[in-house]
Parts: structure tokens; C-alpha cells; sequence
């Protein structure tokens, strides 16, 4: 796969996305239909903003490291 610097406004497929969020193609697609995840139709593609897998990605709990 090759490398891709993202700007600002720009949109993802299905692939990429999951790529960006470490998940399959299916769990992008739940994400969507469960709303967690904002897309919209690009004629039989589903595109999905670059700001809606930031705003994911920083609303996912944090895991707090283990006292020692």
C-alpha cells in the first residue's frame, strides 16, 4: 500500500478508512450504519470524510497505563 499525505476536506474510501483505523472494511461499513462514523454516496461508493475518522479517533476512551 502506498503512502498518502491527507489534507484537510479531503474524503477516504472504505479501505482507506479502515486502513486509518486499524478495522476491516465490514466494521467501517457498522460504524456508518450505526452512525458513529459520518458518509455519504459518491454514485456506488461510500466516501467517508477525513474529519469524521479524526473526530472517531479522538472520542475513543483512553486507557489509563496500570500503577506499579
Amino acid at each position: 500500500m502506498t503512502q498518502h499525505t491527507l489534507k484537510a476536506g479531503e474524503v477516504l474510501d472504505v479501505n482507506e478508512a479502515a486502513a486509518m483505523l486499524r478495522r476491516s472494511r465490514w466494521s467501517v461499513y457498522r460504524l456508518v450504519d450505526s452512525g458513529e462514523l459520518s458518509a455519504f454516496r459518491d454514485g456506488n461508493r461510500l466516501r467517508i470524510p477525513l474529519s469524521s475518522v479524526q473526530e472517531f479517533l479522538d472520542n475513543l476512551p483512553r486507557v489509563q497505563p496500570a500503577s506499579a
